[in-house]
């Protein structure tokens, strides 16, 4: 009863008082409430969403939307904590990498706060540190967007080799940590969502920089052949990534070593997805059909037609976007990557060689080239044009070696291509040797 009593008193004194104002007053109380309630909505929410539509959030939409993310093993109290693997790289640890991604991802979709650990971590490829990077980067974007307060630490490995990347290339130096380069050091920045045309310049001229280092130089011909290779890559990350699709490159050179990674990469459709698609043409469409009829009766758990139709299209003159009044697409990854392969060659203390690593991971297929196969002039549907289907016949409707052509069953969205190789004068005076007495020969 007391209880009833009181609210009874409440609400009557706040009947009174609304009764004891004028109507004219209390319109104007309420238009003052209203009209500043709006300027608040406009100050703090419509500028907010403004910047949510930016670059900004275009990743997270996208991995959302594809479901890429996984929760971490270590979570404790709003902490993810990352334990970068041993081997960090895509052509040697293609699952687990994929794997740690995934779990950034999901720290940065769920606004936890994130340690990344790399104590136990002996081998840093800069393809696995730049995309995890690039997550870690538009999540610190986002915190600053929304005024969050959460914080990105980590750990350093053990290896020198390791946190130099670290430093110079990888997260450290990302995050503004670390703003002073090695003078051992030749850095091509991370590099977003720029034109083809330009961005293939510039990789050019960071090709010639480190060229440079060792007293080369290109060619006006050989810029031109890089040139048009690489303009025709970005143009494919560009025009096959799909909506929302993002496009970044990076180079790392240490010029004692002569060891030079380039790394071009993007989020959106992956290689199968591309060809997959109502805009592929009549004429890769036929032919991916023939393919797959030949193929039909060795899928199983580990080839089957994402895997094909990937190796297939690194072939020469194949793409969704060929046709006869545009024959030359589909000829720009495969011979950049052979390009490299060919002149990035080492000669060791013995006189061994040492042979560039690169590789293609797009979606659940990772193809890595170590030059145990190479591209090579087949005829084919009565024509010549270079395949590389790693196989000792070089023959597309045999399987590949599964060590090389890889069904991982762990999905990247996107296609990533990293590329590690050398800048050796012994190995490019003994090219050229090779090629003088070939001209003396003939």
């Amino acid at each position: 009863m007391s209880i009833r009593k009181l609210k009874l008193k409440s609400k009557a004194k706040k009947v009174i008082r609304i009764k004891n104002l004028s109507r004219k007053k209390l319109r104007k109380v309420l238009k003052y409430r209203n009209k500043k309630n709006k300027n608040m909505y406009v100050k703090y929410f419509t500028k907010y969403k403004k910047r949510k539509r930016t670059e900004l959030s275009r990743i997270f939409r996208l991995l959302d939307y594809k479901k890429f993310y996984k929760k971490p093993s270590i979570l404790v109290n709003g902490t993810a904590i990352i334990q970068i693997p041993e081997i960090f790289c895509f052509s040697k640890n293609a699952y687990e990498t994929i794997d740690i991604i995934k779990e950034v991802a999901y720290a940065c979709k769920n606004n936890l706060n994130i340690i990344i650990d790399h104590s136990k971590c002996q081998y840093l490829d800069l393809g696995a540190s730049t995309v995890m990077d690039v997550l870690i980067m538009e999540y610190k974007a986002k915190i600053k967007v929304l005024r969050m307060h959460k914080s990105i630490r980590g750990k350093l490995s053990e290896n020198t080799k390791v946190n130099d990347i670290l430093k110079f290339s990888g997260i450290v130096k990302h995050l503004g940590l670390n703003k002073d380069l090695s003078n051992e050091l030749e850095l091509l920045s991370l590099k977003k969502n720029e034109k083809p045309g330009a961005l293939s310049t510039e990789i050019i001229e960071y090709y010639q920089r480190c060229l440079a280092t060792k007293g080369l130089e290109l060619t006006e011909q050989g810029e031109l052949f890089f040139g048009d290779m690489l303009g025709e890559v970005l143009t494919n990350c560009k025009d096959h990534g799909g909506e929302n699709s993002q496009w970044y490159a990076m180079g790392h050179y240490i010029t004692k070593e002569g060891n030079i990674s380039l790394i071009i990469f993007n989020f959106g459709q992956t290689i199968f997805e591309g060809l997959n698609n109502k805009m592929t043409s009549e004429e890769t469409v036929r032919d991916l059909e023939n393919l797959t009829n030949r193929h039909i009766k060795l899928f199983d758990t580990k080839w089957n037609k994402e895997t094909l139709w990937t190796l297939y299209a690194l072939q020469s003159g194949v793409s969704r976007l060929k046709s006869k009044e545009d024959p030359t697409r589909g000829t720009g990854t495969i011979k950049m990557i052979d390009g490299f392969q060919t002149l990035g060659k080492k000669i060791d203390g013995d006189g061994n060689k040492l042979n560039p690593i690169m590789s293609i991971t797009s979606g659940n297929v990772n193809i890595v080239f170590d030059g145990t196969y190479n591209l090579k002039e087949e005829h084919v549907d009565g024509g010549v044009r270079k395949i590389i289907a790693f196989n000792k016949e070089n023959d597309l409707y045999k399987l590949p070696d599964e060590k090389y052509v890889k069904n991982i069953k762990n999905y990247f969205p996107g296609t990533i291509i990293t590329m590690n190789f050398y800048i050796d004068n012994k190995y490019i005076d003994l090219m050229k040797k090779e090629n003088n007495n070939e001209r003396d020969d003939n």
